[in-house]
């Protein structure tokens, strides 16, 4: 009862709790009346119009001790183990030692409906002929104890030599001294090898519905890329149709969810709660779930904007350490609820008794994706060093030509006839022989190696062009 107390006096305790945590009220058969009869057997239920609560006992229930000398209380302990639990998720909530990114990793991870964490920790190196890669096993051996890494915000373990951990990717390009990464550094953020990069987090968890809504609808009714050759001609078929109009394309499509000539757009977006800009903007370290809502609007109004007729969006965002958002919680309910609740037949092989119907398996397949795809990247790209000093430095791009050079356009259709040099003014560029190339123009972000082959053609080009007949 004093430790109920505590938890009480907080005035914010019920927003800050788990939907889930079932923190119990108090009942005093002073105050409350009598539960049910002190001659009443162990397991029997309550007296209607005898009894003063008809609800009877339940776990919702922490008696005082008024009433433990005249009744039996067989959701006692259950009722207990909720209070110790609510105070002992609220003192580590407000621990001084705990940082902004840790209170952000405990409301995200007590969202209501997930996140799930089940998966298989024996590695599947090659899946069987004819079968697609489990959804709950790692590719790779070493990405589960990295996984497990990230979502207890550890510095997770890798390769190399050394007690520095930096990454392969952006070491080469940063100063020795901003190269180390540290325990509560969340890089991976803004490594463009990390979250940014499709195919680390987004193309996982897209890949990961994919099957799970074949199974549910038919593979004919869901548009998706789906990898491999022509893995995108269903979805490229659909932009340059029905979809002409969309301002964005969507990841998975599903045809006919709404009715006869209807089209469910989805959206999959990832997303990092604990990282810093998410906690100095939607302020995930204080309350659930702002760092969905406020992706999923943004997508809707910056991206989609206005859509056409028959057609509806939903935007299913997931976080790292797979919390997902309301919208896609309720998305996948409602395929669940469309399919009876049982799995389909075809993914029976991958069932468990962890996740026996298909919503859950749906958001623990989903939720397993993205973090899989997270670890395997952070293992292949993070290595370990003796010394950030060490890393070779990335050798420095060729400088793009100054904003002041002219472009020269040579046109090559149409019949060949004698082309004069460009007179190159004084102020722009320094005198150049007559039988020099013109500069090739380079666009801004081209690379060193796309830069040197531009410059290769606009040479073969320029030797190409027939050569004017000197002056008398």
């Amino acid at each position: 009862m004093a430790t109920r107390a505590v938890v009480a006096l907080r005035p914010d305790y019920a927003e800050l709790l788990p939907a889930d945590s079932r923190f119990p009220d108090v009942h005093s058969r002073l105050v409350d009346g009598r539960v049910s009869p002190a001659s009443m057997p162990l397991g029997q239920g309550f007296a209607p119009g005898l009894d003063d609560h008809d609800g009877g006992d339940s776990p919702s229930l922490l008696y005082d001790l008024d009433s433990c000398d005249v009744a039996c209380h067989i959701h006692a302990q259950r009722a207990s183990s909720a209070v110790v639990a609510s105070h002992e998720f609220l003192s580590l909530f407000d621990d001084l030692s705990t940082t902004p990114a840790g209170r952000a990793r405990l409301l995200d991870g007590s969202v209501s409906r997930g996140p799930f964490s089940f998966w298989r920790r024996v590695p599947v190196d090659t899946p069987p002929d004819g079968t697609t890669v489990p959804l709950f096993a790692f590719s790779e051996p070493h990405a589960f104890p990295v996984a497990l890494a990230i979502d207890l915000l550890l510095l997770p373990p890798v390769g190399g030599e050394g007690d520095v951990t930096v990454c392969s990717t952006c070491a080469p390009h940063l100063p020795p001294a901003d190269r180390a990464i540290g325990r509560l550094d969340r890089h991976f953020v803004a490594c463009p090898h990390g979250v940014r990069l499709s195919g680390t987090c987004h193309d996982r968890g897209v890949q990961s519905l994919v099957p799970i809504f074949d199974a549910a609808f038919g593979a004919d009714r869901v548009l998706a890329e789906r990898g491999g050759h022509r893995g995108r001609a269903a979805i490229d078929q659909f932009m340059l149709g029905v979809g002409a109009c969309l301002l964005h394309r969507p990841d998975i499509v599903l045809v006919g969810f709404d009715g006869p000539g209807t089209y469910l757009l989805l959206d999959l977006k990832t997303l990092d709660t604990a990282g810093a800009t998410r906690i100095a903007t939607s302020h995930t370290d204080r309350s659930r779930l702002p760092a969905h809502i406020s992706t999923e609007s943004r997508c809707a109004r910056d991206e989609y904007g206005v859509l056409p007729p028959r057609m509806r969006l939903v935007v299913i965002s997931v976080s790292t350490f797979g919390s997902i958002g309301r919208a896609g919680v309720g998305l996948l309910a409602e395929v669940g609820r469309r399919v009876g609740g049982s799995l389909p037949g075809v993914l029976l092989d991958q069932a468990s008794w962890a996740a026996p119907q298909l919503a859950p398996f749906a958001r623990m397949a989903l939720g397993f994706a993205v973090r899989r795809g997270l670890a395997e990247s952070v293992y292949r790209h993070w290595t370990r060093v003796r010394d950030p000093a060490d890393v070779v430095p990335a050798l420095r791009p060729p400088s793009p030509v100054a904003a002041s050079s002219p472009v020269h356009f040579v046109p090559i259709a149409g019949p060949a006839a004698p082309v004069a040099p460009a007179l190159l003014p004084l102020a722009a560029a320094p005198a150049q022989p007559s039988h020099a190339p013109p500069p090739a123009p380079i666009a801004g972000g081209q690379s060193g190696h796309a830069a040197g082959v531009a410059g290769l053609l606009a040479q073969q080009l320029f030797d190409s062009l027939p050569r004017p007949a000197p002056a008398p």
